[in-house]
């Protein structure tokens, strides 16, 4: 069976909603926060650091980001505009994160959008 995530771009939209919904239960997952939240305290991030996240899919490490201490701009990369269209509309008010649509493996290093 081919991973569905390296085939986004072309599922069926049912299949996208089970995937953005199985994204954000296992994001507000007690144990999954707690391990987040051990693996970012332990980044010394530069003060008003951009944070980048490919393959972000629904936004919910994104989110976490943008509030995290010294984050000054978090930007989320992501193929599929389904699961974009669900990160935007859960950061709603989240001044400092943006979504674009793209693919990480064509992009330069270095090229932060």
């Amino acid at each position: 069976m081919p991973d569905a995530y390296s085939q986004v771009t072309t599922l069926d939209q049912s299949v996208l909603n089970v995937l953005i919904n199985a994204m954000e239960l296992r994001a507000a997952d007690p144990l999954q926060r707690e391990i987040r939240g051990a693996f970012l305290e332990r980044v010394d991030f530069p003060e008003a650091a951009r944070v980048l996240e490919a393959g972000c899919g629904s936004g919910a490490i994104c989110r976490e980001l943008a509030r995290w201490p010294k984050v000054g701009e978090t930007v989320g990369l992501d193929p599929s505009p389904a699961f974009l269209a669900k990160a935007r509309k859960l950061a709603e008010g989240i001044p400092n994160l943006r979504f674009d649509e793209g693919d990480a493996r064509s992009m330069p290093l270095g090229s932060l959008p």
